[in-house]
């Protein structure tokens, strides 16, 4: 049974197939957001995606 809350998956690129079936659990809208880099590409773009969380739950 899908959730109704928003699904935002952040991932390294090449990611976007897979992600997109996470939108299947959902009634509500769900986003990707892709940053260039490796395994560890969280370690360089923290920032980014603590800023896109803090937009969400504002």
């Amino acid at each position: 049974m899908p959730d109704r809350c928003p699904e935002r998956h952040n991932g390294s690129r090449g990611a976007e197939a897979e992600a997109a079936a996470w939108s299947t659990h959902t009634t509500a809208a769900c986003t990707f957001h892709s940053y260039p880099g490796g395994h560890f590409y969280l370690n360089d773009h923290a920032m980014k995606v603590i800023e896109l969380i803090r937009e969400r739950i504002a």
